[in-house]
């Protein structure tokens, strides 16, 4: 299973829709299907909430951002979505529950490590606050910064070909 986890807020998400729909389209999107073996947190880390999408059930993520961007939009409306789950959780149960290698990509602080990558990892991506680094590269492997919206679709090719990411 790869768990891909974007660290964010609800104004982030509104302000930026793009960069939350390329990354949740890079995690479930492979070239003409879904992947059913993903699972894509975005973190509202300003009120503690989680919108869950697993790849194997949820529907609606096409190619266009305006699709995914809709649907984000709706669900933070209250509207509900099927294979989406919205839930409350603090960021230490998310570090907890999440299985496979932790991959992080900071905000600002470089902690890097080299990995060959296979199907199972989590990947936190910190979009958030550059004061969450430390506690992120503390927990898992650092790689270099990307940006949010690229870093799902050079994982899951650098995971899908066990290339060693340095």
């Amino acid at each position: 299973m790869r768990n891909f986890i974007l660290l964010t807020s609800i104004n982030k998400v509104m302000k930026e829709p793009g960069i939350h729909s390329r990354f949740i389209q890079g995690a479930i999107l492979a070239s003409h299907e879904s992947r059913l073996d993903v699972n894509v947190y975005l973190f509202l880390l300003d009120i503690d909430k989680y919108i869950l999408m697993r790849g194997a059930s949820v529907r609606g993520v096409l190619p266009d951002e305006s699709s995914v961007s809709s649907m984000m939009k709706s669900l933070l409306m209250g509207k509900k979505h099927r294979g989406v789950i919205i839930g409350d959780a603090e960021l230490s149960h998310i570090l907890r529950e999440v299985g496979g290698p932790l991959l992080v990509i900071p905000l600002i602080l470089e902690c890097r490590s080299s990995i060959r990558l296979g199907n199972n990892l989590s990947l936190i991506v910190n979009y958030y606050s550059s004061e969450l680094d430390e506690l992120l590269c503390s927990r898992g492997l650092g790689l270099p910064h990307l940006p949010p919206d690229q870093a799902s679709i050079i994982i899951n090719y650098a995971a899908d070909n066990e290339l060693i990411i340095k």
